[in-house]
């Protein structure tokens, strides 16, 4: 009897893990931080195309960066402000489901000298309006 003849399969790409969650490289600063990220334990069988990080302000999830690098510098961020930072990643597999959430906050800052208040309108014997210009923060 002869052997049959060879068959080759090959499957389908199966989506890739959740990334580790993104960490924080070097200290965060006041308006920015280095977020830095591993690739996942599993690619599904194929190369991870593209990473999304998100960050999370007050309304919900928002991409802030879609390519292959593993490093990020997050700038413009508010002193004194909570964040949080999600990333996933996809392949022709699919994409991933979000990593674990990392909270951020960014270093307070002393604001700037205030200027001195005006008098707005004129004023009576027991009351009158004052207008300022609000403060602003010192860049770090």
């Amino acid at each position: 009897s002869n052997y049959s003849p060879i068959a080759t399969y090959r499957t389908l790409p199966d989506r890739p893990d959740p990334p580790a969650k993104p960490r924080i490289k070097g200290q965060i600063q006041a308006t920015q931080c280095r977020v830095v990220w591993d690739p996942p334990r599993d690619n599904g069988g194929a190369e991870i195309q593209q990473y999304h990080l998100e960050l999370e302000e007050s309304k919900g999830f928002h991409v802030i960066y879609n390519g292959l690098d593993t490093e990020y510098l997050l700038e413009q961020l508010i002193p004194g402000h909570s964040y949080s930072l999600r990333l996933s990643c996809s392949s022709i597999g699919g994409p991933s489901d979000p990593s674990d959430i990392t909270q951020i906050r960014t270093t307070a800052v002393a604001p700037a000298s205030c200027h001195p208040p005006k008098i707005s309108g004129k004023p009576k014997a027991n009351s009158l309006h004052l207008r300022w210009v609000s403060v602003k923060f010192l860049d770090s």
